[in-house]
């Protein structure tokens, strides 16, 4: 189901279509694209349209997370410094904080 996306580690493959199949939201293309934007924040910071990133860099490790703004559905893969395989977790939000300047500075989604 994920072999036509290359970016995607062969090893996340079980995980990611299990998720497919046990939460009525979530699609493929959804998760590649969660998946996309999660890696591009181990590297560096990256955003995009409908979607909210976080990258979070330490001496050992990096964490990059990927949040669909419409379903609450998360990609999150760490990746430790020396090792080649990143670490995997996928979710689903119940809320989540955001930044918002109308709204006194933050504001909160719930799903």
């Amino acid at each position: 189901m994920f072999v036509q996306y290359t970016f995607i580690e062969p090893n996340h493959h079980v995980a990611l279509e299990s998720c497919i199949r046990t939460h009525p939201v979530v699609t493929a293309p959804l998760l590649a694209r969660l998946y996309e934007f999660a890696a591009k924040c181990t590297v560096a910071n990256s955003s995009a349209q409908g979607m909210s990133c976080s990258h979070i860099k330490t001496q050992d490790f990096t964490v990059g997370t990927a949040t669909d703004d419409k379903t609450g559905i998360y990609v999150q893969l760490v990746r430790f410094e020396g090792k080649e395989n990143r670490m995997l977790t996928v979710g689903s939000k119940w809320a989540m904080e955001r930044n918002n300047p109308s709204l006194g500075n933050t504001s909160i989604t719930f799903w």
